[in-house]
């Protein structure tokens, strides 16, 4: 489902067919969700997974942490990066 949708919103040189792409409304209701709702800290609302173009009442999903740039070696090679395009600082 996914793959299609995106060959449908992300094809180059084309229009995006807006009915795969959510409202504005639709877009909010997560954090409406969680403002409202009783959420706990932390939980994570949004789209049910798959559903484009309709609305559809927000489901709680698990935020997995991120899998790049964690390790220590990456880390570093980031933070150099970000001191050549800048300039050098220290924290």
């Amino acid at each position: 489902m996914f793959k299609d949708v995106q060959e449908r919103v992300f094809n180059r040189g084309k229009p995006a067919d807006l009915a795969a792409v959510p409202s504005v409304e639709d877009g909010a209701l997560g954090r409406l969700t969680c403002i409202c709702a009783d959420v706990e800290s932390g939980e994570c609302w949004g789209p049910p997974y798959g559903v484009y173009g309709e609305t559809q009442l927000p489901e709680r999903f698990e935020a997995a942490p991120p899998l790049v740039l964690v390790d220590a070696p990456s880390q570093a090679a980031l933070w150099s990066a970000c001191e050549r395009a800048v300039g050098g600082f220290d924290i």
